[in-house]
Order: structure tokens, then C-alpha cells, then sequence
């Protein structure tokens, strides 16, 4: 009993020690700057703290489990978003001795006892946020949630981990908090960590925490050797949620199909004057619309559809890929969905509604799409290649290392092998696998790469 209780002390005093503005990057950091992207309407502690209470209310249907318990020893492949768990599955698909552990669906991690452990942090947040100023203070009013949960996600992990002893820990994030404290949880009880993009890299990310890294391509690589000090090791291994649709990269040599690709960011009504000038310039071409994370009212959508002849693509049921396999050009903004869209030999343009210029991913920069930001430009590029389509594949290798080599579709079975030696390893020779020179970072690539 004294040795339990000591135990939980520790664990206590450990979270208080935490580094809340780290665990919540992703809104703490100016570099990032994510809170430009969000709407006014988010922010106020009063606003955020009834949230919190809210999602707390809606997670205790985590407390009933009817999932088998993770056995101890196993793998736990752990996801907070869609966009994540279709990064890893592929991977996890292939290990019989491992769990898929989803935040949004999984039993396994009951979410409820952090929310309600990270109430009893409140006075302890709200100090921070008294004494805080800048753009951590402004961060904190926009997400005070994140910042309570911090403590609550740290205490439950901790316990939860040490229950379930798994011999690792993959996760597909390291920016959001529930991934960040996962992460902070594993390094301190020592379990070894894992991370696989689930989307390319932008210069403003946070450096690797994770003891094993599995990087797309060159390009991330090279940026997080430059973001900031890392003792992980980088392994570059493609992208293993595209293998499936390898056999599927389009040959069309003419357009007969244009998707168009609009996130919240993205200027609804600059958007809609591509589809009326598409549809006027181009009456017999196909155009399907994959709206992500706006929030429009149906009928906006149902004018759109029926008015310009557009077929929707729903991002909640259908994966990218299967969307890239319908069309033969993409029109999007900022978005990972460019470099998808090049891995499959589909024409890709970049549309700057709102004309700012971000170029998050260095997309442009790097010779891998094609920039507008006038409905006019839209319709005169796809002119230009409207009978003769570029073949465009080979610009994704930078992003992709494994464009054109043995492991083209089979990033998978690279992952799969190299976790399987890496678990197993008692050294650090690293078969098969050669260190790459001059990066700051120890990374290695395939000798067939």
C-alpha cells in the first residue's frame, strides 16, 4: 500500500513538473502559428472550460469495454485522427501481436479518467494562464482545454501504460497533445517509441522526441535535421498508405476528369467561381468536389452539385487515394493531398484562394505543383495540358524515397521489416541499412533505395 501510494505521488509530482506550453504545441507555439487559422468564436476560458466539461459528459462511454485487454508485451499503435490511423493501419494490419488503440473509438484508453484527473488541475492552469503572457496567454485562451487535459492525460497514461507494458509505442503524430504526453509518458518509463508521418513536413514542426523515426523521403529528413536538436534515428521508408494503390497511378495521357479540393482555410466562394469557370470553359469534363473540415450548410453544397453537374467525394468515408483514382487533374490549396496526387501521376495545381502565399509544405518551392491564384489561370493551365497530361510521379521522389526503387508499393513490408529487427536488435548495426552522410540526423536508408 505505501509503495503504491508513493508510486502515484511520484507520477503526481511528475505532472505538475510538465511543460504544458511543450505538451500543447501545436497551439502554444508562435512559430506554428496555428491560432491564425482558428475562428474568434473559439476563445474564452469560461467558453473553453464548459467544453472541457462537455467532453468529459461525452466520454464516458470509453468506461465500458468490450475489447479484449491488451496483453503486456504487444505493440500499440496509437492514433488521435483519421488522417493517422490511415497513415499506420497498413503497418499494424501486418503485426498479429499488436493493438490498434484510436482515441475517438478504442476502449482501450479510457480518455474519461483524464478529462476527469485534469479537473482537479484547473487552479493550477488557471495560475499559468494569469501569470502568462504573449502568445501563450493568447494560445491559452483559444485552447485552455488542451492545457487541463495535459495534467489528467500524463496521470491516466502513466497508470494505464504501466498496466499494459507494451514492448512499443508507434504513433503517426508528435504535435498534437494527447500524442505529445504519450510520448512524454513512454521516454519516462522507458518504453520505446515509433513514429510514422501521416503527412509531409513543414519547416515550423517541433523536433523528434521519438528513439525511431520512419520518414517518407529526403525532404523531411533534411527539415528535421534542421527544426532543432534529436537524438531519434531516421529510417527513410515511403509512404505505406499509398502500396495499395500503387497498381492504380494514372496513364491517362488527356484529361477527362478535374478534382477540386477545398479545406477550411480555403476560400468558399473563390472556390465556386473555379467550378463555374471549369464548367463553362470545359462543359464535358468530370468534376468531382472533397470538402474537408468546412462547415456550410447542405444546401450550399446541394446549389454547388446541381448547379456545375459536380460529384462530391466524402473525406470521412473515402480515402484520398480512392478519390485520386477517379480524376486525372486535382485543384487544392495547402494541402498533403498535392504530394498524394503526384505519387499517383495526377496533374496537380495549386490554388491560392485567399492569395497568401503559404506554401506550408514548400510544394511549390520544390518544383512539385503548378501555382494560381485567378479561376482564370485554372482554366488556362488545364488547357495547356488538356490533351497532353504531364507524367509528374518522378518529382514526388523528394517527398517519397521509394519512387522508382524495388520497395515502389511495398513502403509496408519496409516498415514492417525494419520494426520486426528493430524490437529484436541488441546492437546497432543496422543490416541492410546504409547511414545517409551530412545530416545532422542519424538516418539511414535501404541498400535497394
Amino acid at each position: 500500500m505505501l509503495k503504491r501510494t508513493t508510486e502515484i505521488l511520484k507520477v503526481c509530482n511528475n505532472a505538475i513538473k510538465l511543460d504544458i506550453f511543450d505538451m500543447v504545441y501545436e497551439f502554444s507555439s508562435e512559430k506554428l502559428n496555428t491560432l491564425s487559422f482558428l475562428p474568434i468564436n473559439r476563445k474564452g476560458i469560461l467558453k473553453r472550460s464548459l467544453i472541457y466539461l462537455w467532453r468529459l459528459l461525452g466520454s464516458v462511454g470509453s468506461l465500458w469495454n468490450n475489447e479484449n485487454r491488451i496483453m503486456p508485451n504487444s505493440i500499440i499503435f496509437f492514433v488521435c485522427s483519421k488522417n493517422e490511423r490511415d497513415a499506420i493501419y497498413p503497418i499494424y494490419k501486418k503485426f498479429e501481436n499488436s493493438y490498434l488503440v484510436d482515441t475517438n473509438s478504442s476502449n482501450h484508453f479510457k480518455i474519461f479518467w483524464a478529462y476527469l484527473i485534469g479537473l482537479l488541475f484547473f487552479p493550477i492552469v488557471y495560475v499559468i494562464f494569469l501569470i502568462s503572457d504573449g502568445y501563450h496567454r493568447k494560445s491559452m485562451k483559444y485552447v485552455f482545454d488542451h492545457y487541463l487535459i495535459s495534467y489528467g492525460l500524463y496521470i491516466y497514461a502513466c497508470t494505464w501504460m504501466k498496466q499494459v507494458l507494451p514492448k512499443a509505442i508507434i504513433l503517426s503524430n508528435h504535435t498534437n497533445t494527447v500524442n505529445r504526453v504519450i510520448l512524454k509518458v513512454a521516454k519516462d518509463i522507458n518504453i520505446p517509441t515509433y513514429y510514422i508521418q501521416h503527412a509531409s513536413v513543414p519547416n515550423n514542426f517541433p523536433p523528434l522526441t521519438v528513439d525511431y523515426s520512419l520518414l517518407e523521403g529526403m525532404d523531411s529528413l533534411i527539415k528535421y535535421s534542421r527544426i532543432g536538436y534529436t537524438n531519434t534515428k531516421a529510417f527513410l521508408i515511403g509512404m505505406p498508405k499509398f502500396d495499395l494503390y500503387y497498381s492504380y497511378t494514372n496513364k491517362n495521357k488527356s484529361i477527362l476528369s478535374v478534382g477540386i479540393c477545398i479545406n477550411s482555410f480555403d476560400s468558399f466562394d473563390r472556390f465556386v467561381e473555379i467550378c463555374k469557370g471549369i464548367r463553362y470553359e470545359f462543359p464535358i469534363i468530370k468534376m468531382i468536389i472533397r470538402p474537408y473540415g468546412i462547415r456550410r450548410k447542405f444546401s450550399d453544397w446541394e446549389y454547388l452539385w446541381n448547379k456545375y453537374n459536380i460529384t462530391f467525394s466524402d473525406f470521412d468515408e473515402e480515402m484520398s487515394f480512392d478519390f485520386l483514382k477517379k480524376v486525372d487533374v486535382i485543384i487544392s490549396g495547402d494541402s498533403n493531398i498535392i504530394l498524394e496526387a503526384t505519387l499517383m501521376n495526377v496533374y496537380p495545381i495549386y490554388y491560392d484562394s485567399n492569395k497568401h502565399n503559404l506554401d506550408w509544405y514548400g510544394f511549390i518551392k520544390n518544383g512539385l505543383v503548378k501555382y494560381s491564384s485567378e479561376p482564370h489561370e485554372i482554366c488556362n493551365i488545364i488547357k495547356d495540358v488538356l490533351l497532353f497530361k504531364p507524367q509528374v510521379r518522378e518529382k514526388a521522389k523528394a517527398y517519397c524515397h521509394t519512387v522508382d526503387t524495388a520497395y515502389d508499393g511495398h513502403s509496408t513490408d519496409l516498415a514492417c521489416e525494419l520494426i520486426n529487427y528493430l524490437i529484436s536488435i541488441k546492437d546497432c548495426k543496422y543490416e541492410k541499412w546504409n547511414r545517409i552522410p551530412d545530416i545532422d540526423i542519424e538516418a539511414y536508408e535501404h541498400h535497394l533505395l
